[in-house]
C-alpha cells in the first residue's frame, strides 16, 4: 500500500470541499448577478464552488468532467426531461441542471439518453470536486488493485452519502457508472 496516495484519497473524503479547490483545478461558475431560478441552495453552491474543470478540452479523448457553466440566464438546453442550463460535459454528454435542481447528463451522440447524476446541484458539486481530487491518488494505485478498489468502494460509499439518491437501485445510477469504470 502507498501510503502517500492513500492519505491523498483519504483528504478527498474528510477535507472540507474548499480546501480540495487547489492550484491543480480551475472551476468554472455561474455569474455573481445570474439567477436561474434553482433553489437558493444549489444557485449559491455553484457561485461559491463552481463544476471542477479536470482537464482543459476534456483530456486525449474527452473522457473528463470539464465544468462549462453557460453565462446566460434562461436555460441553453431543450431535452426530453425539461429545460436545463449547462454545467459542463463529461464524455460525449452534456451536463445540466434542470429549474428544480435535479442534475443529468445526456448523450451528445445519436439518440437521446438521459442520466440522473444527482438530486441537487450542490450534491453534484461537491461529488465531483471530491472525484477530481481523488483521482490524482487513484490514478497511482494502479500496482495496488486491492487499495485501488477498496478505495473505489469507499468512493462509491460517499458519493451516496453526499446525495442518498444516488445508487446502483436507483434512477440517479451515474456515479455507480462512473466509479465502477474507473
Amino acid at each position: 500500500m502507498d501510503r502517500d496516495l492513500q492519505e491523498k484519497f483519504d483528504d478527498s473524503i474528510r477535507l472540507p470541499l474548499c480546501d480540495l479547490m487547489g492550484p491543480e483545478f480551475q472551476a468554472s461558475r455561474i455569474s455573481q448577478d445570474a439567477s436561474w431560478g434553482l433553489p437558493a441552495r444549489d444557485e449559491k453552491c455553484l457561485r461559491r464552488y463552481g463544476v471542477p474543470v479536470t482537464e482543459a478540452g476534456g483530456g486525449p479523448n474527452g473522457v473528463q468532467l470539464v465544468g462549462d457553466v453557460q453565462t446566460g440566464v434562461d436555460p441553453e438546453m431543450e431535452w426530453s426531461t425539461g429545460a436545463a442550463y449547462r454545467l459542463g460535459r463529461y464524455w460525449k454528454r452534456t451536463v445540466g441542471t434542470l429549474e428544480s435542481g435535479v442534475v443529468v447528463a445526456v448523450f451528445t451522440g445519436e439518440g437521446e439518453r438521459v442520466s440522473y447524476v444527482n438530486s441537487t446541484v450542490c450534491a453534484f458539486v461537491e461529488t465531483a470536486w471530491r472525484w477530481s481530487y481523488a483521482k490524482t491518488a487513484l490514478s497511482g494505485m494502479t500496482g495496488d488493485p486491492d487499495q485501488l478498489y477498496d478505495d473505489l468502494a469507499r468512493f462509491f460509499e460517499l458519493a451516496c452519502a453526499i446525495d442518498p439518491e444516488v445508487g446502483e437501485e436507483t434512477r440517479f445510477r451515474w456515479w455507480a457508472g462512473i466509479v465502477a469504470g474507473w
